[in-house]
């Protein structure tokens, strides 16, 4: 009898985590920012280490991102969505979500003064957005762009500090 209660209960947990799963997914769908379930995580990665080979994109470490925070002529810019950055940010970071970089890109570098350096950041080493955004800005005339490729979650992961609501 008790082999049958246990079984029973497997089944129904069973269920739920299908069901969860299921739920989840179908929410993933639907959403206009949806997750990828499967990226090649490996080639963003590698695309990184071939444009700072190449010269095109300066990649910073987390502690020269450390360095820099906070100095005056370093504005980060978070290439993620408004959504994420306003969850949590570098302090005193700016918003330039990638999707809106064209459109929004040409009215804010009329604002940043020439020799200010842009150091782009997005969620982590696996995004691509901020190398995207970097590359952006250097086509548009920017030369003084760097990556922080490890993005806001090295920069947690670390201590460092961060904020939070509107902003930037």
């Amino acid at each position: 009898m008790k082999q049958g209660v246990l079984i029973e209960n497997l089944l129904k947990a069973l269920g739920l985590v299908l069901l969860s799963a299921l739920l989840g997914l179908s929410v993933n769908s639907v959403r206009r920012d949806s997750l990828p379930l499967v990226q090649d995580w490996d080639k963003a990665r590698a695309a990184a280490i071939e444009q700072k080979a190449a010269g095109a994109l300066t990649i910073i470490s987390p502690e020269e991102a450390g360095e820099l925070f906070g100095k005056n002529g370093v504005l980060f810019l978070d290439a993620r969505s408004r959504d994420f950055f306003e969850f949590e940010r570098i302090p005193k970071a700016g918003s330039l979500p990638l999707e809106e970089a064209d459109s929004l890109l040409p009215e804010l570098l009329k604002e940043i003064p020439g020799g200010t350096r842009i150091i782009t950041y997005c969620d982590g080493e696996t995004c691509p957005s901020a190398l995207e955004l970097a590359g952006k800005i250097r086509a548009a005339g920017h030369g003084n762009v760097a990556v922080f490729l490890g993005g806001i979650s090295d920069w947690v992961s670390r201590g460092m500090p961060t904020e939070s609501g509107e902003g930037g």
